[in-house]
């Protein structure tokens, strides 16, 4: 996922990857079903997200530790994507997003307000103000009609 805001490296060549959904596509339109073997060496450490392509809510995040550093847990080599398993390995979204209001949405909700705000006002006071015709009840029993 090249936008994702768990990314820390910019500048990741997403090649290999793009080649690996290509030969996938060509194997799958010719109907080869010989597996075949991709593997890929993180050189840059960092944090890289990556999604299924046939499902968008399937990712998965590879964590890669410099030189030197270890793994919070060395025993868990897949889990499951929580808040508390990325907290534990330093993943987080990136801080340096800014933002921008949508101000043509924050003006359009505005105005919807203060509309249906006035509606409601001048449906009150019309019927507040309206002169119900009712008639008074007479004292005629049945019998009289």
């Amino acid at each position: 996922m090249k936008n994702s805001v768990m990314n820390t490296n910019d500048i990741f060549d997403f090649g290999a990857f793009t080649n690996l959904e290509q030969e996938m596509l060509r194997k799958g339109a010719v109907g080869d079903d010989i597996p075949s073997i991709f593997s890929f060496t993180f050189v840059d450490q960092g944090t890289y997200v990556f999604k299924d392509a046939a499902n968008d809510q399937k990712i998965l995040v590879v964590q890669v530790v410099g030189p030197g550093e270890e793994c919070a847990d060395s025993d868990r080599f897949v889990q499951t994507i929580t808040e508390n398993s990325l907290a534990e390995v330093g993943v987080a979204q990136r801080g340096d997003l800014i933002l921008n209001p949508n101000y043509p949405l924050i003006i359009a909700m505005g105005a919807l307000l203060v509309f249906a705000s006035t509606l409601i006002m001048c449906s009150l006071g019309f019927c507040l103000h309206k002169g119900w015709n009712v008639s008074e009840l007479s004292d005629h029993t049945y019998r009289d009609y």
